[in-house]
């Protein structure tokens, strides 16, 4: 592996303890990029090495860095520079990419599948349709920067879709609101959102990589157009470490409340 810029070794310091220096060497490799956020650290062994310090130290180092949430240490896989947490604000109605490119981070997407399907009594009850009416299912996993942050399931009326516009959904990974507007015409003007926590299924897991017992909270949301039509009904899993909720709430004397 190469060496990452500002892990150099580590000269003797006069006036701050070795675990101060080797503190401030990490973090100012984590605030300059060379460690980005959700990247990985060396091993232990492998970065005493490169620093020139004990094991004692270095692990010294790691709890003052964990206690600031620079890094965190996860059991069995090694250490990893903290993500930049996703913010995302439950009152104003966008999607996971302009989140992911809110926080600075790269959005991405893996594990893609657009199928038809039969819409089941959860599907069609959101989209005011019959249950077994043909809807059209987008999965994928969302990256952020590479690392995986929500499994989602996106659910059209497959009437609104063409073949053609099946072709492009397949071959897209980004926006779904942009491509509801840009290809169909359709645009969003509100949506309803329902959250609650919940742990991985072994299939979440996988496509996550994350542990049993991770936890994950379920956002639901049904998207209306400008007729207030329902046409989007949204299943998302969220890492639960990645993410920040943001809820706007009125307040009990504001103008025409009758609290």
């Amino acid at each position: 592996m190469e060496r990452e810029p500002g892990l150099a070794r580590i000269s003797r310091p006069e006036h701050q303890t070795l675990t101060s220096a080797t503190v401030e060497t990490i973090r100012k490799a984590i605030e300059s990029g060379d460690l980005p956020p959700g990247s990985q650290l060396p091993p232990e062994m492998e970065l005493t090495g490169r620093l020139g310090v004990s094991r004692t130290t270095l692990r010294e180092a790691f709890r003052v860095l964990e206690s600031e949430h620079l890094i965190e240490r996860r059991r069995g896989l090694g250490t990893f520079v903290s993500a930049v947490p996703i913010l995302k604000e439950l009152g104003s109605n966008f999607g996971i990419t302009d989140m992911i490119l809110e926080a600075k981070l790269v959005p991405g997407t893996i594990h893609p599948e657009v199928r038809r399907e039969d819409a089941t009594r959860e599907v069609a009850a959101a989209l005011q349709l019959s249950e077994g009416a043909s809807v059209i299912a987008i999965e994928r996993v969302r990256t952020a920067s590479e690392i995986p942050v929500v499994l989602s399931i996106d659910f059209l009326p497959a009437e609104l879709v063409s073949e053609q516009d099946l072709g492009k959904l397949s071959a897209g990974g980004g926006s779904l609101y942009k491509f509801l507007a840009e290809e169909l015409r359709i645009y969003v003007a509100h949506g309803v959102a329902r959250l609650w926590p919940t742990a991985p299924s072994k299939e979440m897991m996988a496509k996550l990589a994350v542990r049993k017992g991770s936890p994950l909270l379920v956002v639901t949301q049904i998207d209306f157009d400008l007729a207030d039509k329902p046409i989007l009904y949204s299943i998302e899993y969220h890492l639960g470490d990645m993410f920040r909720f943001v809820v706007s709430r009125k307040g009990p004397y504001q103008r025409g409340s009758n609290a």
